[in-house]
């Protein structure tokens, strides 16, 4: 491990976004500390032409990877397997770093030697660039270096608050689906098992562009892409059910963030058009739920009103709360 940070950015045809991308890396006084996979997943447009730029001018710091295509998850196995950082952060080649933000991210990696690193960031629209700052639900800890054990909140993470000690990546002998979307879920569930402290910082680094067309999770996207959203679900119970052994403190975190990825998942049911067919897949998988994660399934029924009426309705709720 020779570098501070790695940086996965998965690319794929984002060629009209890469440069404010890969700018975003661009701090003088990090380069030496910062290692950026450029995962070129088989573009068709010229994103890999556009991150050659940055190889060639920073070559100890930005790397270009062409692969062919095998989807976002495939992206972030190959960096993972490749990472040669203490740390390690995934980045979508249409986000962005905060400037301030990952100065400041580097400067507590160093003072803070946690397993996990949590941020706020921030919510960017597309094309007029407002942003607003995400809420979290772990405010009480904002500045502290806590044990597993001594964290006692809904742990809703995405791969825009989080940066993770790259050893705890490469335990887990795990390939994820290939051509699926949603496996950021996934990759946020295969270190959780290990990780022993987290510290929680209130300072935002990641700036994700939201309501760009053709987002995998849009209203046309969800529905686009139901099945996929079903398969990363069942992923992340086997995935959670594999770590039983583990610590239990480790496994209430890990539930509390599939609860949100069954709500997620049920969203995605919820906007198809109303029909007994989607009545039996809304049915099998909260059938799959509460078989193999019980813990899972119990907890979302406290969290989620929607699951909640499905459950005491006998899903009988279904026929309110699907699209028509």
């Amino acid at each position: 491990m020779d570098k501070l940070l790695t940086i996965s950015v998965a690319a794929y045809n984002v060629a009209g976004f890469i440069e404010k991308t890969l700018d975003s890396c661009v701090i003088p006084e990090l380069l030496d500390q910062l290692e950026v996979i450029i995962e070129d997943d088989g573009a068709t447009d010229n994103t890999a032409e556009l991150a050659k730029v940055y190889c060639e001018k920073y070559p100890d710091t930005f790397r270009l990877i062409r692969k062919e295509n095998g989807g976002y998850g495939s992206t972030v196995d190959r960096s993972i397997k490749e990472a040669r950082g203490k740390y390690f952060k995934l980045l979508d080649g249409d986000d962005w770093f905060d400037r301030d933000g990952l100065i400041y991210l580097v400067s507590q990696l160093k003072e803070h030697d946690c397993d996990l690193h949590l941020n706020r960031y921030y919510y960017v629209k597309d094309v007029s660039f407002e942003q607003s700052l995400c809420e979290d639900l772990w405010n009480e800890y904002e500045g502290k270096e806590l044990p597993v054990s001594d964290v006692h909140c809904e742990l809703k993470l995405g791969i825009w608050h989080t940066t993770v000690k790259t050893d705890l990546l490469k335990i887990l002998d795990y390939e994820m689906p290939k051509h699926t979307l949603y496996t950021d879920q996934l990759f946020l569930l295969r270190f959780m098992p290990y990780i022993k402290n987290i510290y929680f910082d209130r300072t935002p680094v990641y700036c994700y562009r939201i309501g760009r067309d053709g987002q995998s999770v849009s209203k046309d996207g969800l529905i686009k892409h139901y099945k996929e959203a079903v398969l990363v679900f069942k992923e992340g119970i086997c995935i959670r059910n594999t770590a039983k052994g583990e610590d239990p403190d480790v496994l209430r975190l890990m539930d509390t963030r599939i609860s949100k990825n069954l709500y997620f998942t049920l969203e995605a049911l919820l906007l198809l058009k109303r029909s007994k067919e989607h009545y039996k897949e809304v049915k099998e998988l909260m059938d799959y739920c509460r078989e193999n994660a019980p813990e899972v399934y119990e907890h979302s029924i406290k969290v989620s009103g929607r699951i909640r009426l499905l459950h005491r309705t006998g899903y009988l709720a279904y026929l309110i709360l699907a699209g028509r």
